[in-house]
């Protein structure tokens, strides 16, 4: 079965998350995170992408990330592939280190990035691993805050668009988000205008797609049976 097409322009922003093979940990210890941390950054430089926020859970991850170049699935096939043959080297395994591709929901704009943005701060807290999305040392939101720093997270966007780290810190305690708010419809979180714009775009790809992928009919002949 071929795989879903991908939506990539210049400039779209994307809600990135996997999770390991039959839900193992992708992480068992800090020097992991560290590692995988690392590989991300130089995932970021390579490919000139910008990283509004990410959280590293014990058995998968969220990215928030932007594409300038519209150059997601090569940033990512780069990135996981690295990690995945560190991790197996690492630990001596065997097969697959997650469970699919990934899964990337393209984002509308401000407004749902930071609903994102505050869903994947939120998730350790969510999994009843803290009290406090600030306790978590394993996300970018201690970076919003100012309490750590690191060069790959770009916080600027997000906090020009909240007013400051106080309405930030608002938005991420008190606002209720469902999951499909996040997740959206087929891997679209945005409105309805926006929803029916991205799949005139899916629309047209697939036929350029299709069209490609026929043969040219007129440089085909006729071969007998017997001749075969």
């Amino acid at each position: 079965m071929a795989r879903p097409l991908r939506i990539a322009y210049p400039g779209a922003i994307y809600h990135v998350i996997n999770r390991g093979h039959r839900r193992e940990p992708i992480f068992t210890c800090d020097d992991d995170r560290r590692e995988f941390l690392h590989r991300l950054l130089l995932t970021v430089r390579k490919y000139r992408l910008i990283l509004h926020g990410w959280c590293l859970m014990p058995n998968h991850y969220h990215l928030l990330i932007e594409t300038p170049k519209a150059n997601l699935s090569r940033a990512m096939h780069t990135f996981q592939s690295s990690y995945a043959n560190w991790f197996r080297i690492k630990y001596r395994l065997v097969g697959s280190v997650f469970q699919s591709r990934y899964k990337a929901v393209l984002i509308e704009n401000n407004a749902y990035l930071l609903t994102a943005l505050a869903y994947i701060h939120f998730n350790p807290v969510r999994a009843k691993m803290v009290e406090s999305p600030e306790q978590f040392p394993w996300s970018s939101h201690r970076i919003y805050l100012g309490m750590a720093t690191d060069e790959m997270t770009t916080t600027a966007r997000v906090l020009e668009e909240t007013g400051g780290v106080e309405n930030l810190l608002d938005i991420i305690r008190h606002q209720e988000i469902e999951p499909e708010q996040v997740y959206g419809k087929y891997s679209i979180a945005g409105s309805e205008e926006f929803f029916c714009e991205m799949r005139e775009k899916v629309t047209a790809k697939k036929k350029k797609t299709d069209r490609q992928a026929v043969p040219d009919v007129r440089g085909l002949t006729a071969v007998k049976p017997e001749v075969i």
